[in-house]
C-alpha cells in the first residue's frame, strides 16, 4: 500500500497518472506478449536496387511551334519559284508537240504518195483502138457472157471489161485488208445474227469477188440478146433480162438492160450495164 504523506495535491495527481500508466503496461504486455517483442524489434529500412534505363543524353528543350501564318511570298519570289516547275512543263509540251507534228507529216507524206499511186494507175491510158482487127460487137459480147458464166475467180474476166474498170479494180483490190474485214464481218455477224451470207459477202468480201458475183447474177439474168447499136468506139447492147416484183406487188416475167462496150486495143470491152427500172409481162392477172 502506496502512503503519500504530506506532498501537495498536484504531485500526487502526477504520481497517480504515472502509476497508471505502468500498469496498462504491464497488462497490456501480458495479453499481447509477441506485440511487445515486434515493438521493441529494431527497424530494418529495405532497400531497393534502383532501377537504370539510361537513354543517352537528356534532349533539348524545344520551343513549341507556334500557329502563325506564313509569310506571303512576293511576285519575284513566287515567280521565282513556279518558273522551274512551269519549265519542265513547257518542255514536255513542245516535246509531244514536236512528236505529234512529224507524225502527222508523215501519215500526210504516206496519204499523198498511196493518193498520187491510186490516180496515175486510175489514169493508166487504155490501148488505142483497133477496129480492122477486133472481133465483131456481138461476137466479143457472148464471149464475155460465157466467161463470166464459166469463171471462178476475177482475174479471169479482167480481160473482158474495159481498162477504167480494170484500173479501178486492180487499186481497190491492192487497198483490201482481208484480217482487218474479217474481225468487221465476225463483230458484224455477232451483233447481226439475222444476217444472211449473201449480206455479209457483200459487205466483207473483197472487191474481186464482190465484182465477180455482181456480173454472175447479172448475166444469170440475160434471156436474149435483143439489139446492138455501134456509135464510133462504142456499141450499146440491149438484152431481155428476168423480170421481177413490181411497185404494184405484182410479179412480172421480163425486163430490159443495156451494156456499154468500147473498142480498146484489138477487142470491144464491156464498160458498164444498167437495167431499166420498167418490167413487162404481168404474170399473175
Amino acid at each position: 500500500m502506496i502512503v503519500f504523506g504530506s506532498r501537495s495535491k498536484s504531485s500526487r495527481l502526477a504520481l497517480t497518472a504515472v502509476l497508471y500508466l505502468a500498469a496498462v503496461s504491464v497488462i497490456g504486455g501480458a495479453l499481447h506478449p509477441h506485440a511487445s517483442a515486434q515493438t521493441n524489434r529494431p527497424k530494418t529500412t529495405r532497400t531497393t536496387p534502383p532501377t537504370t534505363n539510361f537513354r543517352g543524353p537528356p534532349l533539348p528543350s524545344v520551343p513549341l511551334r507556334q500557329n502563325t501564318p506564313p509569310r506571303p511570298l512576293s511576285p519575284s519570289e513566287a515567280a521565282n519559284t513556279r518558273r522551274p516547275a512551269e519549265a519542265a512543263n513547257n518542255s514536255r509540251v513542245e516535246e509531244y508537240q514536236r512528236q505529234a507534228d512529224e507524225k502527222r507529216l508523215v501519215e500526210r507524206a504516206e496519204l499523198e504518195r498511196k493518193q498520187q499511186k491510186r490516180k496515175q494507175y486510175l489514169e493508166m491510158p487504155a490501148p488505142p483502138f483497133d477496129r480492122a482487127s477486133a472481133p465483131a460487137p456481138l461476137d466479143c459480147f457472148k464471149a464475155y457472157v460465157t466467161t463470166v458464166r464459166n469463171a471462178s475467180s476475177m482475174e479471169q474476166l479482167l480481160g473482158y471489161l474495159s481498162q477504167s474498170k480494170q484500173n479501178l479494180l486492180d487499186v481497190e483490190q491492192a487497198e483490201y485488208d482481208p484480217k482487218a474485214q474479217a474481225e468487221k464481218r465476225k463483230w458484224y455477224q455477232s451483233n447481226n445474227p439475222e444476217a444472211t451470207e449473201d449480206v455479209l459477202n457483200a459487205r466483207f468480201s473483197s472487191p474481186y469477188d464482190k465484182t465477180l458475183r455482181y456480173h454472175k447474177a447479172f448475166v444469170d439474168d440475160i434471156l436474149e440478146i435483143r439489139d446492138i447499136e455501134t456509135k464510133g468506139n462504142t456499141v450499146k447492147v440491149t438484152v431481155k433480162t428476168v423480170g421481177g416484183k413490181g411497185m404494184d406487188g405484182k410479179h412480172y416475167a421480163y425486163s430490159w438492160s443495156f451494156v456499154e462496150m468500147i473498142g480498146e486495143g484489138n477487142s470491144w470491152k464491156v464498160k458498164d450495164y444498167k437495167k431499166s427500172p420498167l418490167l413487162f409481162g404481168r404474170v399473175d392477172k
